[in-house]
């Protein structure tokens, strides 16, 4: 049968102060280390968190201010597009108005010429027929 002597003590002491000491001088150092280890890796996964939250947001921003740059220049070209329709009517208003006056002028001159002219025929007329006159009564 088995025995508990004094060596059994003896070894069971010495395990547990060989385990005392590993723990001081082994694992309470490695823990430290892989606690430290771990909150650094704690504190860059919320730095990293944070740092794409700000991305996000600042992109969510960028997004925002294209979109609001996009509107704004639509609306813009939109009022030069008007603006320009506008000044293309106004101008051929103005070369429409300038080439019936043109045309009026014309017409009245073409008038004046042919009235002139009848006048001129009608005295060429007379004259001739007076000639005619004359020289058949004579």
């Amino acid at each position: 049968m088995l025995s508990i002597d004094g060596t059994a003590l003896i070894v069971f002491l010495l395990v547990w102060i060989l385990v005392l000491a590993l723990y001081r001088i082994f694992f309470k150092p490695l823990k430290k280390v892989m606690d430290n280890r771990e909150s650094e890796i704690q504190e860059n996964k919320k730095a990293t968190r944070k740092t794409l939250e700000t991305y996000e947001e600042n992109l969510r921003k960028v997004e925002e201010s294209l979109r609001e740059a996009r509107t704004a220049s639509a609306r813009i070209r939109e009022n030069l597009e008007l603006e320009a329709l506008k000044e293309k009517s106004r101008i051929l208003a103005e070369l429409s108005a300038e080439h019936r006056d043109r045309l009026d002028k014309a017409r009245e001159e073409l008038a004046g010429q042919i009235d002139k002219l009848k006048k001129e025929l009608d005295e060429e007329a007379a004259r001739l027929a007076d000639k005619i006159e004359e020289k058949l009564l004579h």
